[in-house]
């Protein structure tokens, strides 16, 4: 059986009492309501979940429904838009969103492919009926490109988008799309985009480090920005900065899913990314700054993290 959290539907909730509709005939008519829908930290069955979005598509009419749909935003989702937003840099938000424990849809598979300066964020939707597909595409298609504009600014505008859903009005609110290839009825939800999108900080990030983050992943990401490139880095001076001893440092990481190599390669590659995007920094000079021994070293991470070499990144980039 398919589950749904219950804080994905938080948003839509929202936006009926805004309406005053009668909330409890839609649960009853869904099966809902045997559920405390008063508290949203609850697991819910998809197939409930999806009736209670039937009924309220046919007794509220098309445009509420649009209204629904373009409430879907990280701030609106508590807890795990929280979550996200607390992130240190768009990459690390997207790999959260890729772990199969963090998703708030069961049936959902989210996938980062990254292809020299083009990247794809793939989000598919399984074991469920097309009417099902189109609403949750429409939802996690609206929740992604808010995810992203909250890190790249509300300018920010994929280079293509691919939809499950083939209703394109869902976007039409979304400013700034003029120049983006949009494809509805597709077989999963694409954002196409420039892979030095990945550097970007996250605004809900701490990157000062007299600042403390909210989770410790985000914590050393705040470190390794201050430390200076000469200084090698390793668990034990990590640990020894917060206090820690390294078994407690890796513990604590464990806990939030992540380990201290995991963090270092990311932090690795969102600094790379960053760096090379400016052609005035050599590849001796991010290596240096990215604490590896020699630039052979990091040319072979920079081609395992893309699948391109560092000269041909920045030929791709250059190209446009």
């Amino acid at each position: 059986m398919q589950f749904v959290h219950g804080v994905f539907i938080a948003p839509a909730l929202k936006a009926l009492n805004r309406e005053n509709a009668n909330t409890n005939d839609l649960f009853a008519q869904s099966g809902l309501d045997v559920f405390n829908m008063r508290d949203l930290g609850i697991c819910l069955p998809l197939s409930r979940v999806a009736a209670f979005f039937d009924a309220v598509r046919s007794r509220m009419g098309h445009e509420m429904w649009l209204e629904i749909v373009r409430s879907y935003r990280m701030n609106n989702i508590p807890g795990w838009g929280d979550a996200i937003m607390g992130m240190p840099d768009l990459l690390s938000a997207v790999h959260l969103s890729t772990k199969p424990e963090s998703s708030i849809l069961s049936n959902e598979t989210i996938v980062l492919n990254v292809s020299g300066p083009k990247s794809i964020f793939v989000d598919s939707f399984h074991h469920v009926d097309q009417q099902t597909r189109n609403w949750q595409s429409e939802f996690s298609l609206l929740l992604a490109l808010d995810g992203f504009r909250a890190a790249c600014g509300d300018a920010w505008a994929p280079i293509e988008i691919d939809l499950v859903s083939k209703d394109e009005s869902i976007l039409d609110s979304i400013r700034g799309l003029d120049n983006t290839t949009i494809r509805t009825g597709q077989l999963a939800n694409r954002l196409v985009f420039e892979t030095v999108d990945l550097a970007t900080r996250m605004s809900g990030a701490y990157v000062d480090p007299t600042h403390i983050a909210p989770t410790m992943d985000g914590r050393m990401y705040a470190l390794l920005d201050s430390i200076e490139p000469e200084t090698k880095i390793s668990v034990q001076l990590l640990a020894d900065s917060f206090d820690l001893s390294p078994r407690t440092l890796q513990r604590r990481l464990a806990d939030e899913g992540t380990t201290y190599f995991e963090i270092f390669d990311h932090w690795r590659m969102v600094v790379a990314i960053g760096l090379l995007d400016d052609p005035t920094v050599s590849v001796n000079e991010i290596a240096a700054r990215l604490h590896y021994s020699n630039s052979a070293h990091f040319t072979r991470a920079f081609l395992r993290w893309t699948g391109m070499t560092t000269s041909a990144y920045r030929y791709g980039q250059s190209k446009g």
